[in-house]
């Protein structure tokens, strides 16, 4: 199959969001994305949860430029998807797990513990629109962010990408998820997700800060 042809399936299934989601629908479906090409529905959130936007940038990037950036929806496509990435980044350097639209500008604040107990009080339901870590996220971004600097030799994936690996190394907000704490708030808080039960705290002190 011509390489121009590969990719065709990811240019079709891209959200008006810029980003995909785990399906792409060729027909009709309950939850149809809502895709640039006018064919979908209305889903129009784009994830970075367990590799899904970040793969299909990076696949689409390799096609671009094996062919010669000169395939215009391919070309396009990507330059539609890395803008839009770029835009889900908030100032510290975090991702949010999922995005609609830009993100709101946030304060820069050094990670600590709330005077309350955060494994079990504080907890948010839409984990998903705070800075998210786990769920190979953090790193597929940055691979991301490095790989659209090398193929396009745009210097404004240098600064994303190395301020994305600051926050996911602790650096402005050194507060491992402990008990499953894999998101922090704005306020760079650890918090649990949802009403569920918390899982034991692992063996020594549980206000240590982790770091690698």
């Amino acid at each position: 199959m011509p390489p121009g042809k590969r990719p065709r399936p990811l240019v079709y299934g891209q959200l008006e969001s810029g980003g995909w989601t785990q399906v792409i629908h060729f027909v009709q479906a309950k939850r149809m994305g809502k895709y640039r090409n006018g064919q979908g529905g209305r889903w129009n959130v784009s994830s970075l949860d367990d590799d899904q936007t970040q793969a299909a940038l990076k696949m689409l990037m390799r096609a671009d430029q094996a062919l010669h950036f000169k395939h215009p929806a391919i070309h396009e496509a990507v330059g539609y998807g890395l803008n839009a990435l770029l835009t889900a980044q908030f100032p510290n350097g975090a991702f949010p797990q999922v995005w609609i639209a830009p993100v709101s500008p946030q304060p820069i604040i050094k990670a600590r513990f709330p005077n309350y107990d955060w494994k079990t009080e504080g907890r948010l339901k839409n984990y998903w629109d705070y800075y998210t870590l786990n769920d190979n996220l953090a790193g597929p971004v940055a691979d991301t962010l490095i790989e659209a600097h090398q193929v396009y030799k745009q210097n404004k994936y240098k600064p994303r990408w190395r301020s994305s690996g600051t926050f996911s190394s602790w650096r402005r907000c050194p507060i491992r998820s402990l008990a499953g704490a894999s998101s922090t708030t704005s306020r760079c808080f650890p918090f649990g997700r949802g009403s569920s039960s918390h899982r034991p705290l692992p063996a020594g002190n549980p206000r240590t800060p982790w770091r690698p």
